[in-house]
């Protein structure tokens, strides 16, 4: 095989044996078709297989239509599949990656196929114009192996890379990598070798004193490790970043000693780490003779096809004056900018300067550039109160009060500030400093509380006023009263007395988990057994309504706080029967999960909109006027389920649907 001669097509290169590997270096896309239209034209005159991987600047449809013109008849031999014209993204970077084992064994693959169909040979080429620096270790590699093996198989193989992508060491690992490389020499093709060396070292020295000048202006330096023989190589400005003069042995270790030692084991995790592909992009301190500096590091590695790392490539800039800046203003900002009511200041016209990010967060913008600038009225409901504050703090110096701010959708909230006038060392005003604290929640809290005691002061009054009737009545009729109607006193008066204690368990409760002081006394329970008491005990409270269970035969029996359970169970079904109209269903259900026993009370009242659903466990929630008898509850119910269901463990949630009632779940781990 190797004797046999194949014709390249290439003037320059004339007859070359199977085995071939050379390389082309090119300026321009015409360089490409000069050379690889002869050189595919020949392969398909000399029955051989083709196979012709594109990248810019020569893509599949040009190069098509390049080799289209010069072949005779070139539609037939693409048609019987004796040429292939694909980008390198359909080759080179299947699923996104290099892969130079699957690469090489994808060509020794296609020339079995080819050999199979009859044709002599593989002829192939491959435009690198697509590698980044990422993929550059892997494809020069691969190249070498390449190179290895061509010459065991019936293969030629043109390489072509690009003059414009390929700086002096990649030319050198080029040509390294191939038995020679053609390059274009006033107008004409030649075959370089040594010359070409000499060439790239000459504009490899002048481009490493231009890269020189721009790191010392920069202020960035660079490095190169290779991991094996654990050589450091740095360039003038990291030498002149760590103090350490040119020529001295650098290693890893070395470089660690250079760090801040308090910093030192940072920075050896996190080399640690990038060796095990985490990024390196890192701020340290190091040491310059008695000076502590500041540097930024950023490393791309190496690794090789097995995935074992090689090397790395790495800058160093020292931002020790950026630091110095920045720490300079967080001592400034600390307090401003950490405070958790907002603080805003603004010149003596208005014209905002500075918020913090709590004032931000208030109003809802993102960047302090939505609001420096503007006139503080802009951001308030009201421009009259605005401005009316505004003269008083010019004129006594500070004014305190409440006002409505309006965010950036119209939304207004309610905001307490505390402005004053700031004066410099001379003694004169020059601009107006504000603190800004959001009451909205505050004062609905206190709404919400001012409401709370006037219902449960009501909750609290009616049963005393029915129980203290029943007395009464007893004492002062006991005479003139049948048996019956001393019983249906005394049952009144008892049914009150427990709709009363049960208002205070609930309020007890609330009071402890408000405290933080909510303690459960877990025992296994029979659930049960404790449905069927629960539901025994709320039916003497509402007898118009029908009770039914659905509880499967064998339950797992769990541990939980049996008191606190039956109080969650017996809330939700009060709630069912005040929401649901009198003669209505109410049901008990109780399900086994594989995790939870999960149990619902289902009503047939006329339901929950979405937004009454995302509110009922809130504090103090109720639903004004909805019952049937336009009683209103203490709200206190639904809240102290949640606060018992997740002292649990658990959870609680509602399904409902408008006009279909409503069934309420809260589950218990098993």
């Amino acid at each position: 095989m190797e004797d046999e001669l194949r014709n390249s097509g290439i003037d320059v290169l004339g007859a070359v044996p199977w085995g071939t590997h050379f390389c082309q270096f090119y300026k321009s896309k015409q360089d490409l078709i000069d050379t690889l239209v002869p050189y595919f034209k020949a392969g398909l005159e000399t029955n051989e297989f083709c196979m012709w991987v594109t990248s810019e600047p020569l893509m599949v449809a040009e190069a098509r239509e390049a080799i289209s013109g010069a072949v005779r008849d070139f539609d037939k031999y693409l048609r019987q599949g004796q040429i292939e014209i694909i980008p390198y993204n359909e080759w080179y970077l299947l699923g996104g990656t290099f892969d130079d084992d699957r690469v090489l064994a994808g060509w020794i693959s296609k020339l079995e196929q080819a050999l199979d169909r009859g044709y002599d040979g593989l002829r192939l080429t491959g435009n690198t114009f697509w590698l980044e620096r990422n993929h550059w270790q892997a494809f020069t590699e691969y190249e070498a192996k390449v190179n290895d093996v061509i010459g065991k198989y019936r293969m030629m193989a043109a390489c072509t890379y690009s003059l414009d992508k390929c700086d002096a060491t990649a030319v050198i690992d080029v040509v390294q990598n191939h038995q020679f490389a053609l390059v274009k020499q006033e107008g004409k093709w030649d075959i370089i070798e040594s010359a070409i060396y000499k060439q790239a070292k000459q504009a490899s020295a002048e481009s490493e004193q231009d890269l020189n000048r721009a790191q010392a202006v920069a202020h960035t330096g660079s490095w190169r490790l290779d991991v094996h023989r654990n050589q450091l190589l740095w360039s003038d400005e990291t030498h002149r970043i760590f103090g350490v003069p040119k020529g001295k042995p650098m290693t890893y270790e070395t470089f660690l000693a250079s760090v801040y030692p308090e910093d030192r084991a940072y920075v050896d995790r996190s080399w640690t780490a990038a060796l095990h592909g985490e990024p390196y992009d890192i701020e340290h301190r190091i040491v310059v003779g008695n000076e502590v500096k500041w540097v930024r590091e950023k490393a791309e590695l190496e690794f090789d096809s097995k995935g074992e790392i090689r090397g790395g490539f790495g800058t160093v800039q020292d931002i020790t004056q950026r630091k110095q800046v920045e720490n300079e203003l967080k001592v400034r900002d600390f307090a401003f900018a950490s405070a958790a009511s907002g603080i805003a200041i603004a010149d003596l016209d208005g014209i905002v300067t500075y918020v913090n990010l709590a004032c931000l967060s208030m109003w809802d913008y993102e960047q302090k550039e939505e609001v420096v600038g503007k006139h503080a009225v802009n951001f308030f409901a009201d421009k009259n109160e605005f401005n009316a504050a505004l003269k008083v703090v010019l004129k006594e110096g500070v004014w305190r009060g409440e006002v409505k701010a309006r965010r950036t959708d119209g939304s207004t909230f309610d905001v307490e500030v505390l402005a004053n006038l700031v004066a410099d060392a001379d003694g004169e005003p020059f601009c107006m400093m504000a603190s800004l604290l959001d009451i909205t929640e505050r004062k609905k809290l206190e709404q919400l509380k001012d409401e709370f005691i006037g219902l449960v002061s009501h909750e609290l009054r009616t049963p005393l006023t029915v129980i203290g009737g029943c007395l009464s009545t007893l004492l002062s009729e006991r005479t003139r009263l049948s048996p019956s109607e001393v019983k249906q006193l005394i049952k009144d008066g008892l049914l009150e007395s427990e709709s009363l204690s049960h208002l205070i368990e609930n309020l007890l409760e609330l009071s402890r988990a408000q405290a933080q002081q909510l303690a459960l006394y877990p025992e296994p329970i029979d659930i049960k057994t404790l449905v069927r008491d629960t539901v025994s005990k709320i039916k003497r409270q509402a007898p118009a309504h029908r009770f039914v269970t659905s509880i499967p035969a064998e339950l797992p029996s769990i541990n939980g706080d049996p008191l606190r359970i039956e109080r969650i169970l017996y809330n939700l079904l009060d709630n069912a029967a005040k929401y649901s109209p009198p003669g209505r269903q109410i049901k008990v259900s109780v399900n086994a999960e594989p995790e939870s026993l999960v149990i619902g009370v289902s009503d047939r009242g006329r339901g929950l909109s979405s937004s009454e659903q995302a509110r009922i466990f809130g504090p103090f929630r109720r639903l004004e006027n909805k019952r049937p008898d336009k009683a209103r509850g203490a709200g206190l119910g639904l809240m102290v389920c949640r606060r018992l269901v997740e002292a649990h463990g658990g959870e609680i949630w509602v399904e409902s649907k408008k006009g279909k009632g409503s069934t309420f779940f809260f589950s218990l781990p098993r």
